[in-house]
């Protein structure tokens, strides 16, 4: 029983208007001396410094400066509209004192529990910069978001920041059509990431969470028939499925593997074995 070419056609499309910086001015390239409309709290000295080496560019960079014996420095726009779901937040930093510091992101709303995310500074020799990237779920309530500056209090510390975004995340759908050829076609919708797709003759009774990762598996994973990992472009995977329009269904689920690795949707709806004509 020969194994029977699976063409799996992964079309990316242009990222949407989803993926719109909710934040004004992240790379404080709107003004050489106004950094509005972020406010700032506890910093001894603020200014926006031009040419910076830091971010994805050497343009404008804001600086900060936090006092010996202050918890640090912080900065943050309020009054957000924001839709439930999830979203990414992106910032890079360099400090004086890489050893001894940590940033926090903070979202808050009015008789809500804080959301915050604690991200370390690499503590490794000769690291010079953080560049972030964080996933949120957000209730969508939140209306204020804040990017603290922290450090250990023993010493004055300065801190440069740049590219700071807050995009909601649009998971991709993914649809199969098939021809008489035994050809599968897959096609994902405004995906930024590339997938690994699972294809399986069985699917579980009840979703399962995955530990460290969002979203719900689907997939039995004992009853795996073949795996493809696809990027742009088109892929093939070769996959022990005999030509028998009386055996199981054939099921598949996507992984988009990006910042977060995500379980796309619940699991399709079989696709049965079948004879060309």
């Amino acid at each position: 029983m020969r194994p029977i070419p699976i063409i799996v056609a992964i079309a990316v499309l242009a990222a949407s208007a989803s993926a719109q910086n909710r934040l004004q001015n992240g790379d404080f390239e709107q003004s050489a001396t106004s950094w509005a409309p972020w406010v700032i709290a506890n910093s001894q000295s603020t200014q926006i410094v031009a040419s910076a080496a830091v971010g994805s560019s050497r343009n404008r960079a804001l600086t900060l400066q936090a006092s010996k014996g202050v918890w640090g420095s912080s900065i943050s726009q309020q009054g957000l509209s924001l839709r439930a779901g999830e979203y990414s937040v992106s910032f890079c930093l360099t400090t004086s004192r890489p050893s001894a510091c940590w940033a926090n992101i903070v979202f808050t709303a009015s008789g809500l529990t804080p959301i915050q995310r604690r991200i370390e500074v690499p503590k490794r020799a000769g690291a010079r910069q953080l560049c972030a990237h964080v996933t949120v779920a957000l209730s969508g309530r939140e209306e204020n978001f804040s990017l603290e500056f922290r450090h250990d209090k023993l010493a004055d510390t300065s801190f440069l920041v740049e590219d700071i975004a807050l995009t909601s995340i649009t998971r991709p759908s993914i649809d199969i059509v098939s021809n008489d050829n035994l050809d599968l076609q897959a096609t994902a919708s405004s995906s930024t990431w590339p997938l690994v797709v699972f294809f399986g003759n069985q699917k579980l009774d009840q979703g399962k969470g995955l530990r460290g990762f969002f979203g719900t598996w689907w997939l039995d994973p004992q009853a795996f028939v073949g795996t493809l990992t696809a990027g742009i472009g088109t892929a093939n995977l070769f996959a022990p499925w005999p030509n028998d329009p009386d055996l199981p269904s054939l099921y598949f689920q996507a992984l988009e593997i990006g910042p977060s690795i995500y379980p796309i949707g619940p699991v399709s709806i079989g696709i049965r074995a079948f004879v060309p004509r």
